[in-house]
């Protein structure tokens, strides 16, 4: 991993890693006095032990070196110090907000740690988690304890173990440590291994994989760990982690975070000048809210000094803008010549092409060699049929540089890119056949929805009708059919027909679960991922998410345990944020506190079902209204649950009605024009 991070260093840089060589040989010194008393015992023989007490030395220098920087589109691959680009961003507990650590310099490591030995960082794309990783990784070097160390868990197989990784790296500079003396370090000493981007291990062999992943984290009780990825399904199977996401940016950090891209400069100001202007703030809020969209939206501006309302308009001008970038050193007009010869528009139906391919091959990195091989087959096509893979490979890390070189590997530059070029492959370079057996499959269950979810949403915002026709609305069709079968019984008929309405709509989509437990407001933090956990076992739930909320009242904390089983829940979160109009909001009722606490009659410490199934123990507790007005009251208390699930049965109709009108339309137009 080292040599592949610092490889690329720009040469300009130089100046500034001889300012940190001081620093890293300190923190490696430090860092191997530590070590040396257990070394000594592991390692008996002086040549072996002096030989891995060096590698260990080197290695953390390093590692500090290498942390120390970090690459951004912003600056063409050229890496900068983390500590000039890093906003603080926080980290939220998934099931309890409450408990929250704002990652500044000064904050205390430790601390989180004893609290939470092992977590991990879920977020979506572009949110900061590697950074995050970095960062901890220099705070933790800089502290000297606990003893860190890095792992991209990509670079797993089924024959490369997590200690084959930990052990290559340790002995990287001709150290000698065996592996089970490398384990028996990491137990005898206070280690904090990073694993980052549990997503990104290669579907092949994965469950295997994480098998003995979860058999080394075993083995070694007393170790911190910190764990991140992309929101996956089997992340539940990792006991004893507790979920963390990362806070979105508010409007101040990302000003900051703008700043930060030209020193305060002229640029980001009148970049700030219009977003707080422009009309469209409102808008604008899910870019300003993500570090990677931030930096994209800072890219596009620098390129026409105009702002994309879209997330697809953000990728394809931060594309335009590596493709027409003028290098100002050697005056404005010239622009890097291309070795491929090839025009913006061949240019990007190549990188569709490539990226599709490597999406289907599940791989983000490669060796030149690899990458050679696989550009080798995308220029096959008769398009690109005289072009080579070498001058391909110098366009990607250089003239466009959407790849970035750390050493002897190469990996898009963000993966999100990969992404959004293989969303545009899907819509522009396939026929309408297989364009429609590659959605159906992308959103073929909630599994493959969680996997595509970026691609999804990318796809959506480039050809939102093809999407509409062939996922949207026989996704809604079946909603229509599952709402009408609902709440039939007429004891429902008590209740208020908006009430009413979100019930049907609510177990048209989602199966809930809820617990109420009491505990004393001094009881210890427990893991609330052990509840539900046989429950889910029983019902074998594949897809879930769990929530825990904390309220206090009269001297007592309650906590709430949320468990929402998807149907189609996923598909519905995937579409939610596409101004279609399917949705009516819901406000429920206030209560004061008095009538918050009298509502809180249902048995604690049991599990109750929401549903229509009228011989449910959940309405022996009272009359059917008043049982709704207590589980409404409960949930939304903690959570802005319902706004999720809510979609209106007349408007989702009209949706499929209209969509049908327009396609009748469309064709009695295109057969006038032909019959003329």
């Amino acid at each position: 991993m080292l040599n592949e991070v610092i490889g690329n260093i720009d040469p300009d840089s130089i100046e500034s890693i001889k300012n940190l060589l001081p620093t890293a040989v300190k923190i490696g010194s430090q860092i191997g006095k530590n070590l040396e008393p257990n070394i000594k015992n592991i390692i008996k023989d002086k040549k072996e032990k002096d030989e891995t007490l060096n590698s260990i030395i080197m290695y953390f220098e390093k590692s500090y070196e290498a942390n120390s920087y970090m690459n951004t589109i912003v600056f063409k691959g050229t890496p900068k110090f983390l500590k000039e680009l890093y906003v603080p961003l926080t980290i939220i507990k998934t099931d309890d907000h409450k408990k929250n650590f704002y990652l500044e310099e000064k904050f205390d490591l430790e601390q989180i740690f004893k609290n939470f030995p092992k977590l991990m960082i879920v977020d979506k794309a572009g949110m900061g988690k590697s950074t995050i990783v970095k960062f901890l990784m220099l705070t933790a070097l800089e502290k000297g304890a606990p003893i860190p160390i890095s792992i991209e868990l990509r670079k797993l197989t089924q024959d490369i173990e997590l200690l084959d990784l930990i052990t290559s790296e340790i002995n990287f500079f001709n150290g000698n440590a065996t592996k089970e003396q490398i384990k028996k370090l990491v137990l005898d000493d206070q280690f904090l291994i990073f694993l980052d981007g549990y997503d990104e291990i290669r579907e092949k062999g994965k469950v295997r994989i994480t098998e003995i992943l979860q058999k080394f984290i075993k083995q070694v009780p007393n170790t911190y760990f910190l764990l991140t990825s992309r929101d996956e399904n089997v992340l539940d199977s990792f006991e004893g982690f507790y979920r963390f996401n990362i806070k979105p940016l508010n409007r101040i950090e990302a000003f900051s975070l703008l700043k930060r891209y030209d020193n305060s400069g002229e640029r980001s100001e009148r970049l700030i000048n219009r977003i707080s202007n422009d009309e469209r703030f409102e808008s604008l809020k899910e870019f300003l809210s993500n570090p990677l969209m931030v930096s994209l939206l800072y890219k596009t501006f620098e390129y026409r000094e105009e702002i994309p309302c879209k997330k697809v308009v953000f990728y394809d001008t931060v594309f335009e803008a590596l493709f027409n970038d003028h290098d100002l050193t050697k005056g404005g007009a010239y622009i890097h010549e291309k070795k491929s010869n090839l025009d913006i528009c061949d240019f990007k139906k190549f990188v569709r092409a490539l990226s599709w391919r490597t999406l289907c091959m599940g791989e983000f990195e490669f060796t030149y060699d690899e990458l050679s091989n696989v550009i080798e087959v995308v220029i096959m096509q008769p398009l690109f049929h005289n072009l080579k893979a070498t001058d391909l490979i110098e366009d990607l890390t250089k003239n466009v540089p959407i790849f970035h070189r750390e050493g002897r590997i190469f990996k898009w530059v963000h993966k999100s890119f990969m992404e959004y070029f293989a969303a545009s492959y899907i819509c522009y370079d396939t026929d309408t056949k297989s364009k429609i057996e590659i959605l159906k499959k992308m959103t073929f269950d909630n599994n493959a929805i969680k996997k595509y979810a970026n691609l999804l949403d990318f796809y959506i915002d480039l050809d939102v009708e093809t999407f509409s026709k062939h996922i949207i609305v026989p996704f809604l069709s079946k909603f229509l059919n599952i709402y009408e079968t609902k709440y039939l019984d007429p004891r429902f008929k008590k209740l208020d027909e908006n009430m009413l309405k979100i019930l049907k709509s609510l177990e048209s989509l989602v199966s809930v679960d809820f617990q109420l437990e009491y505990r004393n407001k001094t009881q210890t933090e427990f893991d609330t991922s052990e509840y539900f956990k046989e429950k889910r076992e029983r019902k074998k739930y594949s897809d879930s998410n769990f929530s825990h909320y904390m309220r206090l009242f009269d001297r007592k904390t309650i906590d709430v345990f949320i468990l929402e089983t998807f149907n189609d829940g996923l598909l519905l979160k995937l579409i939610k944020d596409k101004s279609l109009d399917i949705y009516t909001t819901y406000k429920p009722k206030q209560f004061t506190f008095r009538e918050l606490s009298d509502k809180m009659f249902f048995d604690f410490e049991k599990i109750f079902e929401v549903n229509d199934d009228i011989t449910n123990e959940i309405y022996l507790y009272g009359e059917i209204p008043h049982v709704f007005d207590s589980i409404f009251m409960i949930i939304t208390l903690f959570d802005n649950f319902f706004e999720k699930y809510f979609l209106d049965f007349d408007k989702c109709k009209k949706f499929i009605d209209d969509l049908e009108e327009k396609e009748e339309s469309e064709k009695a137009g295109i057969a006038a024009f032909l019959n003329n």
